[in-house]
């Protein structure tokens, strides 16, 4: 899902899956504090808008960084398990 429309040159971003970094950390299931360090030492590359003071994320992105974190293995155990 691509939230940026170019537009006569211009690029629109759609704001309705914004999340602010407390809604981010909380559907990513760790606190706020472990997002932030995240961010500030770059552990993760997790996409975020800056204005002013302020951090905000694109639920698409964290659906992407929760996929890229998914351990195909553990399907496989599941997989097991569950014959």
């Amino acid at each position: 899902m691509n939230n940026l429309v170019e537009d006569n040159n211009e690029i629109i971003v759609n704001y309705q899956n914004r999340m602010t970094s407390a809604e981010s950390a909380k559907y990513l299931g760790i606190s706020p504090h472990t997002l932030n360090i995240w961010r500030s030492k770059k552990s993760f590359e997790i996409a975020y808008f800056k204005v002013g003071r302020r951090v905000y994320y694109d639920k698409s992105d964290l659906d992407l960084f929760l996929l890229s974190r998914r351990n195909a293995s553990s399907l496989i155990n599941l997989n097991k398990l569950s014959k």
